[in-house]
């Protein structure tokens, strides 16, 4: 996964870390909704979901117009951040994948999913 460097440490950026999903997880989705978009504040929600059973969820919020990007794509800017933020929480995150975690994190969810039936 490619990174940057944002005061000296490596940072994948989303789209790299969205490729990384889908290299992982060719069958995995990754999902968003709007939870709230009133009086120029938008909440969104992000899914990550393999096999039916969800990974992770990120949330993000953006306001119309507190900064340059948000005066025209606040709604697209909170998407991004909630993806990101999913997608962090599944290990896909500021340092390099880490493939044993993600793993690890599927095999917990999926026998969870039996403790709950």
């Amino acid at each position: 996964m490619e990174t940057i460097k944002i005061q000296g440490k490596s940072y994948a950026m989303v789209v790299e870390r969205v490729k990384e999903f889908n290299k992982q997880f060719p069958d995995g989705s990754l999902i968003t909704e709007i939870i709230s978009n009133e009086d120029g504040v938008v909440i969104m929600k992000a899914s990550a979901i393999v096999n039916g059973i969800v990974l992770g969820t990120g949330h993000s919020f953006e306001t119309v117009g507190s900064s340059q990007i948000n005066k025209s794509s606040h709604l697209e800017n909170c998407e991004t951040s909630a993806i990101g933020r999913c997608l962090a929480l599944c290990s896909f995150s500021i340092r390099l994948t880490n493939t044993y975690n993600v793993w690890t994190s599927l095999l917990i969810i999926y026998l969870w999913s039996f403790r709950t039936q």
